[in-house]
């Protein structure tokens, strides 16, 4: 099986400013990431599934120091880009820019700490600016907490910490461990699933069902409307492989997914692809009807013989197709040469 077109997770990171460290709380939306990290404090290597976070600064090496909930982690740039995708821009401060605040320090740096603390709720009253006995306290049972030294002195991790926890947690989408995201189907079919993960192509499964789909994420939009309002039809076209149970086998089978935006409803039956001298005929394997608004939305799987799947590869030389429904056909007209030829790019490379 050909390379597949990589499949790209976007992910944005909020710009950090200034020559402090800013520190942010970070979650993982699509489910855990892995990474491998060295524990800060004697620096052993560790396999490590983050949901979430919070990225504190980066080392004078350049690795990023990290705070799992329990444990201070160092992880090299080039590991948190196997996890996430990170932006060719991203300003963290390094380590060694906050002073060790120590009771008797006085001024707006031991104001900060307080009011940090107190939003957090371990410190009372108000943020005076006057690290006392009751800041140093307040600060011990933070890092207590934390998992960290209780020493009551705000070094700079603890300074970190603080900042991260107050601050608003960005939500962000990670690179999930293909072997993780197969795991359902995998040893479960005589196909190689291995370019397939590589490929970075996804899975989305639903065990209970016994039934997935394997997708590069690519769709491919065309606007088969008419020119009044009753004939209104939006298609979305995204090829891929079903996967589904065949008792305790997986089956992989090239599909064609067709969704319909449409005001009248079709209920489409079969769909005719027409690309140069090839016509080929196949019916829906299955259909759901819903509503959207005032519009219909038909989404349906075409399983895609090898007539057609040659038929759409060769889409280049020109394509149509034809959807017939119960109660009204339409035709898709792709006037675009570009979107043909993303047709037959995605079947060579997807189903071949």
């Amino acid at each position: 099986m050909k390379r597949f077109i990589v499949f790209v997770i976007l992910m944005i990171i909020l710009m950090l400013i200034g020559a402090n460290a800013y520190a942010m709380p970070i979650q993982v939306t699509n489910g855990s990431v892995s990474v491998t990290a060295f524990v800060f404090q004697n620096n052993k290597e560790k396999e490590m599934s983050l949901d979430s976070f919070h990225l504190l600064a980066r080392n004078e090496d350049g690795s990023f120091l990290i705070y799992d909930g329990q444990i201070l982690y160092s992880v090299s740039q080039e590991a948190l880009n196997q996890a996430v995708v990170l932006p060719k821009k991203l300003a963290v401060g390094t380590l060694g820019s906050l002073e060790t605040l120590a009771r008797g320090v006085m001024g707006e740096n031991a104001a900060a700490l307080q009011e940090g603390l107190m939003a957090l709720g371990y410190l009372e009253g108000s943020a005076d600016g006057n690290f006392g006995s009751g800041t140093e306290k307040a600060v011990a049972a933070f890092q207590k907490a934390m998992g960290l030294n209780a020493t009551g002195e705000a070094d700079e991790i603890t300074q970190l910490l603080i900042q991260s926890l107050n601050e608003e947690t960005l939500y962000i989408e990670g690179v999930i461990d293909p072997a993780v995201m197969f795991a359902p189907i995998l040893g479960r079919t005589t196909v190689d699933l291995q370019p397939v993960m590589d490929s970075g192509m996804i899975l989305v499964y639903d065990d209970i069902a016994g039934e997935g789909f394997i997708t590069d994420g690519t769709t491919v939009r065309i606007d088969a409307s008419g020119d009044t309002d009753l004939d209104k039809y939006e298609l979305s076209l995204q090829f891929g492989l079903l996967t589904r149970e065949n008792g305790s086998e997986i089956e992989l089978l090239p599909v064609m997914k067709i969704s319909c935006l449409c005001v009248r409803r079709p209920m489409m039956d079969e769909v005719t692809v027409k690309a140069g001298d090839a016509r080929v005929t196949a019916a829906f394997e299955k259909l759901t009807v819903g509503l959207d608004g005032v519009y219909t939305v038909e989404e349906g799987v075409i399983i895609l013989t090898d007539e057609m799947v040659d038929a759409l590869a060769n889409a280049s030389e020109g394509l149509k197709m034809r959807v017939t429904g119960t109660y009204h056909s339409f035709d898709l007209t792709f006037d675009e040469t570009a979107s043909a030829e993303l047709v037959g790019k995605l079947a060579k490379e997807i189903l071949f």
